[in-house]
């Protein structure tokens, strides 16, 4: 019985002393290295080959904090379980429910036609895009293999945008009209200097398509695209449209003679000038002007080319390869008119479907006026030329009329 009371009094003294280094040092280290522990830990778990094993149990819904009897913020556990909206994983709880740790950057969205039906991967997110659909807008989420309804997080009190009409704010609104005063940046802008702001793509077509293919007429869809590289500073617009109506249209109210419905402007050396426009003339007439001012011009003298050039350039009926009608077609070839006349072609590269020798026929013009030009000249000297003729020839009959008056008059005196 003795060694019994000692054996108590051992234990018992070896307990408190534990338990007050405990009180003490208030940190537990775990694992390897137990002398070395974090001064910032209160609990301190260190191994090259274990891991943590939570809690395992059952959860039934993120908003039921059972079989925990209440919510308790930061508690963390591992669910085994698959329930409304629940499924096995981590979680931790905030305080009023439980939140499965990754859960957002497992979120995909997907997007079509109708609401969503079938199976499906926990994390996605589906959304409604068929137009007139009567569940347009609305957004799914799948959990457990199940579409559910998705429940956003509450309107703000405030947002950038007022309802239309009004300064009421638009808060959580989804489908009425709305604006906002100021400019607005979209991309990568972040320094809006306009209404609307982009720098990238613009694009105005059926929803989910792309902008391939809009600029040479490829497209599924007919559409709109203002393109901008943000790597190249590349620009342009392209428009697609395979009805009969006009891919543009350029308009003006009572509009008087010399006013512009296009310029063409370009810059060299620092200055810019107008290379060309189409304006108004007259009535329902358009010109298309280019720039030709003689106080823009030096070096002017009267070209080497005339006549005999263009005697040279070859007028060729033909038709185009890639016409499956086949239909006949006259002009010149880019390639042989740049060998007499190369101010009216444009050299192109070595695909000549994307880029093709090109010719501008209205550059030929100024060949043809000296052409005409040259011709009047050999006209009008071949018509002096046959003048002198026509009056030499008078000359020489009168002298005949005369011999002929002569003889006869003496014929008539010999008879006497």
């Amino acid at each position: 019985m003795k060694h019994l009371k000692t054996n108590i009094l051992r234990v018992g003294l070896f307990l408190t002393l534990l338990l007050s280094a405990a009180v003490s040092f208030a940190q537990v280290k775990i694992g390897n290295n137990p002398t070395v522990i974090n001064p910032n830990a209160v609990l301190d778990v260190e191994s090259a080959s274990k891991g943590i094993l939570f809690p395992r149990l059952p959860l039934t819904a993120t908003t039921n904090p059972s079989p925990l009897t209440a919510h308790v913020a930061g508690m963390q556990v591992y669910n085994t379980a698959s329930g409304t909206d629940v499924e096995p994983g981590i979680y931790y709880n905030d305080g009023t429910k439980w939140v499965r740790v990754g859960a957002e950057a497992d979120e995909v969205f997907i997007y079509g036609p109708g609401a969503p039906t079938g199976s499906c991967t926990t994390g996605t997110i589906y959304v409604d895009t068929l137009e007139d659909s009567n569940t347009e807008g609305n957004t799914w989420s799948c959990v457990a293999g199940a579409w559910v309804d998705y429940v956003p997080k509450p309107a703000p009190n405030t947002t950038p945008f007022y309802l239309a009409k009004s300064t009421v704010d638009a808060k959580g609104n989804k489908s009425s009209a709305i604006y906002r005063r100021g400019f607005v940046g979209l991309g990568r802008v972040t320094n809006p200097r306009a209404s609307l702001h982009t720098e990238g793509l613009v694009l105005i077509t059926r929803n989910g398509q792309t902008h391939a293919g809009l600029g040479n007429g490829t497209h599924n869809y007919n559409g709109i695209v203002n393109y901008y590289n943000t790597t190249t500073r590349n620009a342009y617009i392209a428009v697609q449209n395979n009805s009969a109506s006009p891919n543009l249209y350029l308009s003006k109210d009572r509009a008087s003679s010399g006013d512009v419905f296009v310029r063409f402007a370009m810059t060299s050396g620092g200055t810019t000038q107008t290379a060309g426009s189409i304006t108004r003339t007259t009535g329902w007439n358009i010109s298309y002007n280019t720039t030709s001012d003689g106080r823009l011009k030096e070096n002017v003298k009267t070209t080497h080319y005339g006549i005999r050039d263009l005697m040279k350039v070859g007028v060729m009926d033909y038709n185009y390869i890639s016409d499956k009608k086949k239909e006949g077609q006259t002009g010149f070839i880019a390639q042989e008119l740049y060998k007499i006349y190369p101010e009216a072609v444009t050299v192109g590269g070595k695909d000549p479907k994307v880029n093709p020798w090109t010719v501008d026929y209205s550059k030929v013009t100024p060949l043809l006026v000296k052409a005409i030009q040259d011709q009047q000249k050999e006209i009008e000297s071949l018509k002096t030329k046959l003048a002198e003729k026509d009056v030499f020839s008078a000359q020489e009959v009168a002298a005949l009329k005369d011999l002929l008056r002569k003889q006869v008059a003496e014929k008539a005196a010999s008879a006497k």
